[in-house]
């Protein structure tokens, strides 16, 4: 694992930074299945434009022929730069210290280094509205903003509030949030619950006994847990209903809940607070009390005997994708979330888990199918306040083509639903557009494995017999806050092949859509936006009028050594909170 610097760590690998370098252009954008194929690819009347990796390329077919649109960022800088200062960059709403806690201003509007964690590999990342956590690559808790430190000082003040470590040595893999805990799952399976804020640790375990002796910990009841000892501030979850050998392999958390999935494919849920079951969020089948903090329960109904594999959730519901493709949602129905149709008075909420029958035909909801379709899997489920995101593989009747579609539900007055529409609320799935129906070419007549989004090998001079079939792009990654969504594409990518070899680097591409009061869609912009579009580059100048402008792309899962000579997997992943948006590095655990 590497070392736990707060400033630098140093990685050694193979693939050296080089700027500029003289390349052929790399073909990697996605078209819509069912389009035309030919020189260039129309939807419409629009043209995609691909994009140039090189800013001195030497390609034989002049750009003009190939659509090649120049650029200000190269993307193999990009990624280069990305995999040699690892990091985190949050931009969007700061009015609670989340995105630049030493920064008096109430926004950052572009991509801004977290000055904190340069040169630091994560595990993961929370984002509330009003406090947030991170774990490093040693599995230690950090927490910060307004909720954690109080109000804020004036702007004179604010230099001393950097993230502070909460909880150390236990081997944390993830964190949740909800609206005042923080829930941190072990690499063992246990979870931790804190509070969210350092000014009342008490309100978790009231009775902790207050230390004889002073502490030079911020914590009036202990240390972190760096003596091997549990801090007296952090209890943790009962985990008695649990079989032998069985163990909490995933958590997510509502603004009052929190949800967890076992080895055997068991959902268990517990309040966070009194309001954790006012919707019927914990799928116990009433609403109402909830039982204690951390009393976990198991959720029955129709997901008994269902292995669920991943779970998802909003501010008040819920939603879950079983092994064999099938989605569940339960909880607060109030904007449509959970994808059972149209509003009526009987489905304000759930109770209890209930089939998304609606994914298998969305566009013709009153002929809804009762059974997945032996061709159709959900492949992904993603939710964030008051939205649900399903991504669905299925094969198209009548072209006979797989493809990977994406399909949300729930508010959309902000454009979240990535329809290109406003819609007050949606409780019929509908498809996101500009991720739906996305595919890639392979192509190996450039003596390396290409993908493309067009047919140019005329053009280009190579054999069509090249060209492979077509491939979906799937959806590698979602990231929902309040009312705004983040995707990552599961496009093909290339990190291993030295940049000499006269092949570029490129990463995965990156989409994101709905509400951008705080510039949390990082296009430059204030503009809400309806429909998926890339955002800007992290290191990336700021962009001017007559420039065109690259697009951000994500460094994928990559095999490096660690300063200990040991192999580690890194890469880049998204979070997004309400109003704010992150990209960090990774590493796994």
């Amino acid at each position: 694992m590497l070392r736990s610097t707060l400033k630098t760590t140093r990685l050694i690998h193979t693939i050296p930074l080089r700027r500029n370098p003289t390349t052929r252009p790399r073909f990697t954008h996605t078209f819509a299945a069912g389009a035309l194929l030919g020189g260039v690819l129309a939807v419409g009347s629009s043209a995609f434009y691909l994009h140039n990796d090189a800013k001195e390329d030497k390609a034989a077919v002049p750009n003009e022929v190939l659509h090649v649109t120049p650029t200000t960022w190269s993307q193999q800088e990009q990624v280069n730069r990305s995999m040699s200062e690892p990091g985190m960059f949050v931009w969007g709403s700061n009015r609670y210290g989340i995105a630049a806690p030493n920064d008096p201003q109430s926004t950052v509007r572009s991509p801004k280094r977290f000055d904190f964690f340069d040169g630091k590999f994560l595990r993961s990342v929370a984002l509330a509205k009003r406090h947030a956590a991170a774990v490093d690559d040693n599995g230690d808790v950090y927490q910060w903003g307004d909720n954690f430190f109080g109000p804020r000082p004036t702007s004179n003040d604010t230099a001393g509030l950097v993230p502070e470590l909460t909880l150390k040595g236990r081997k944390i893999v993830s964190v949740a949030l909800s609206q005042d805990k923080l829930y941190a799952l072990s690499s063992n399976g246990t979870l931790y619950i804190l509070p969210a804020s350092k000014q009342h640790p008490n309100e978790i375990a009231p009775s902790s006994p207050v230390p004889t002796k002073p502490s030079s910990s911020w914590w009036p009841f202990g240390s972190a847990g760096d003596d091997g000892k549990l801090p007296p501030h952090v209890v943790t979850a009962n985990l008695d209903l649990l079989d032998k050998g069985e163990r909490i392999t995933s958590i997510a958390a509502g603004a009052h809940h929190i949800l967890a999935v076992t080895s055997t494919g068991r959902v268990l849920s517990a309040v966070a607070d009194p309001l954790g079951n006012r919707f019927g969020q914990l799928g116990l089948g009433h609403v109402g009390a909830g039982g204690a903090l951390g009393e976990l329960r198991a959720v029955g109904g129709v997901l008994e005997g269902v292995k669920v594999v991943e779970i998802a959730c909003g501010d008040e519901h819920n939603v879950a994708r079983s092994a064999d493709g099938r989605a569940f949602t339960f909880g607060s129905n109030a904007w449509g979330q959970l994808a059972q149709g149209d509003y009526t008075p009987t489905t304000t909420l759930l109770a209890t888990p209930t089939e998304v029958t609606l994914l298998y035909n969305p566009s013709s909801p009153t002929a809804r199918q009762q059974h997945r379709p032996e061709m159709h899997w959900c492949l992904r489920v993603a939710a964030g306040g008051d939205n649900t995101l399903f991504v669905v593989d299925r094969v198209d009747t009548t072209s006979h083509r797989e493809v990977t579609e994406m399909y949300a539900v729930g508010m959309g007055q902000y454009g979240q639903l990535g329809n290109g529409q406003w819609t007050h609320m949606q409780g019929v799935p509908v498809k996101v557009l500009g991720v739906s129906g996305l595919l890639e070419c392979e192509l190996v007549g450039m003596g390396i494995r290409r993908k493309d989004m067009v047919r140019f090998a005329d053009a280009m001079g190579e054999d069509k017999e090249s060209i492979n079939k077509t491939v979906p792009v799937r959806v590698r990654d979602v990231a929902l806050g309040a009312t705004h969504a983040v995707v990552v594409l599961d496009n093909d990518t290339n990190v291993t092949d030295a940049a000499d070899a006269g092949t570029p680097h490129y990463g995965h591409d990156v989409l994101i859509w709905g509400h951008n009061q705080d510039w949390q869609i990082g296009n430059g912009k204030r503009n809400n936006i309806a429909v998926p579009i890339h955002p800007l580059p992290l290191n990336g100048p700021v962009p001017t009028a007559a420039a065109a402008v690259n697009r951000l792309q994500l460094v994928p899962e990559t095999r490096v050594r660690g300063r200990d000579g040991k192999q580690i997997v890194v890469g880049q992943r998204v979070a997004a909170g309400p109003g704010v948006t992150a990209v960090y590095s990774y590493v796994k655990a």
